[in-house]
């Protein structure tokens, strides 16, 4: 083999280097040439050598890099690897700017080889990582191959390992900050009580502050627009995002893309992790109980604290109509203060038929009748469906219901029932008379030997009831005694009273409104 003869290097006081010159460069190359993109590109590869070693200048468009002046934290850990007895290092540098996050394999030095993905998930977080091992230069052939090298994988999969449970770390610090931030703005929608912790994270409330604080910090973290916005808008978009997640979950996602201004893939991201939040799920379940408990709490002292205010027809009904569990679950549409003629079309739509009542019902004295309210739901049967419905008349708090108001659903009845075009025995009728007293002679007929309690009439497919509110208020009590024990909850005036106000304030008498005033 010929050898080839090769002068030995000569020392000289002259500038020494290499010049690369490049003439009409295509578009694609002058894009990687930009100088903001390949100064901070320059900057991610170059850092851990740069910072490292103090007296070397890497120098691009003849500004020195400087990773010191565009980095926010850097953190270095000793790897534990199996098999490995040597150290493997795991550098993390988090910047101020924009950089395309990669995972570098580096010699001991600092010097980049080759870099991959980093493979794991760190969402609002600029980073570059650094994995130091003397092993990657005896591999440099197959440092492309990242984790399908047998001999690469270890350390790659160690390396992924500490960067999630460093960045896991890294998003609790920054949430914490965050919401210290917002609490010191006065626009964190919740008042955190000094209690003890125990107590106060097995409460209600701490519950559903931990749910909203999932999505609102999701919402800074992925919306530059929310997190520049001032604090007005911040307290109102929180409140709603309080609301919706404690008592409409479904609308969370419309605020999240209207207010918040998410786009898709972070909306789809936030609702695969609220997916797997049970806490999420239990949410719902616990506020809808407290809730209705403290709504029976607040019916309670409307009906018998408030009954000179409360009247059946401003007050008493236009709140019953949105508190449709009162009368039970399956209710899912209903009909209010409707002339009898008027509920029986609706009837016949839910029985899918297409001709309607063109004559009008009444009564047998030949007036038109009117009901406080009517509930209509789709029941399935064995083989079928039928529909259910429920009529409820209403008396105000301070009436004391005679054989008058008795004959008052007993007319209803009889126009249901006894007109043809709604002979079907796929339909259910329910008849309620509710009030606060009822005289002797309703009670008898109330608590007949053969009937249950309430039961003042029946046939094929209907029944005619005479309820007073405590026997309906206790009823529910009784089926939520379970959950209100585990719950520990205890329904108190002011809560109760507040959710009223919340919830139904258009509907309540001023002295409710505003408290102090009865």
């Amino acid at each position: 083999m010929k050898r080839c003869h090769v002068e030995p290097p000569t020392q000289t006081d002259e500038s020494v280097g290499t010049t690369v010159t490049i003439r009409d460069p295509s578009r694609a190359a002058q894009s990687l040439l930009n100088e903001d993109a390949a100064r901070a590109k320059l900057t991610a590869v170059f850092a851990l050598r740069l910072l490292q070693t103090p007296d070397l200048t890497i120098e691009y468009q003849s500004v020195p890099l400087d990773p010191q002046s565009v980095q926010s934290d850097l953190q270095q850990f000793e790897l534990e690897v199996p098999g490995l007895d040597e150290p493997v290092l795991l550098d993390v540098i988090e910047w101020t700017v924009d950089v395309d996050r990669a995972l570098h394999l580096c010699d001991p030095d600092g010097f980049s080889l080759h870099s991959i993905p980093p493979g794991i998930q760190a969402p609002a977080f600029n980073f570059t990582a650094y994995v130091r091992w003397n092993g990657f230069r005896e591999l440099e052939g197959v440092l492309s191959a990242g984790e399908l090298s047998d001999d690469l994988a270890p350390v790659i999969h160690a390396a992924q390992d500490r960067l999630r449970e460093h960045f896991r770390a890294r998003a609790e610090q920054r949430d914490t900050e965050v919401i210290r931030q917002w609490k010191q703005q006065g626009v964190y929608p919740y008042i955190v009580k000094e209690t003890d912790e125990s107590v106060e994270a097995e409460s209600v409330e701490a519950a559903g502050r931990e749910v909203f604080d999932l999505v609102a910090l999701t919402v800074n973290a992925s919306s530059p627009g929310f997190a520049r916005s001032d604090a007005d808008n911040k307290k109102v978009t929180l409140r709603l995002l309080r609301e919706a997640v404690e008592h409409s979950p479904e609308s969370v996602h419309k605020i999240l893309q209207e207010v918040a201004k998410l786009d898709a893939a972070r909306l789809q991201e936030l609702a695969e992790l609220l997916e797997n939040t049970p806490l999420a799920r239990v949410i719902g379940a616990t506020r809808r109980v407290t809730d209705r408990l403290d709504f029976l709490h607040a019916l309670d002292l409307l009906l018998f604290d408030f009954t000179d205010e409360v009247t059946e027809r401003d007050h008493l009904h236009k709140i019953l109509e949105r508190e449709l569990w009162m009368f039970g679950d399956h209710f899912d549409s209903a009909i209010s203060e409707r002339g009898l003629t008027k509920v029986l079309t609706e009837h016949l739509k839910i029985l899918g038929r297409s001709e309607l009542v063109s004559e009008p019902v009444r009564l047998e004295d030949g007036k038109l009748a009117r009901v406080d309210l009517m509930f209509s739901a789709q029941v399935a049967g064995r083989g079928n469906r039928r529909a259910e419905h429920l009529v409820v008349e209403l008396k105000a708090p301070k009436k004391t219901l005679t054989t008058t108001e008795v004959g008052q659903i007993e007319n209803y009845a009889t126009a249901v029932m006894e007109d043809s075009r709604f002979h079907n025995d796929q339909t259910y009728w329910e008849f309620w008379l509710v009030g606060n007293e009822v005289d002797g002679t309703v009670q008898r007929r109330q608590t007949q030997p053969d009937r249950q309690p309430g039961l003042i009439d029946h046939g094929d497919n209907y029944r005619m009831w005479v309820f007073e509110w405590s026997q309906i208020l206790e009823d529910h009590r009784r089926r939520l005694l379970f959950m209100r024990e585990a719950l520990e909850h205890q329904a108190s005036d002011e809560a109760s009273m507040e959710y009223l106000r919340r919830t139904h304030a258009k509907y309540l008498p001023p002295s409710i409104i505003e408290p102090g005033s009865h």
